[in-house]
């Protein structure tokens, strides 16, 4: 399952600006601004957490 880590408040990642999407424990894929992920099953919102 792919879990998209969406919008954080601050992220110490290069081109994540809106988010990581992670799976079996392990990012797959950095989410850069103005993007969306390539394929996530499920959204996490950390709108409100860094």
């Amino acid at each position: 399952m792919r879990l998209w880590i969406k919008n954080p408040i601050a992220i110490l990642a290069d081109d994540a600006e809106r988010g990581v999407v992670v799976e079996g424990g392990v990012i797959v894929e950095c989410v850069g601004k103005g993007t969306e992920p390539q394929a996530h099953d499920k959204v996490f919102d950390a709108s409100r957490h860094v």
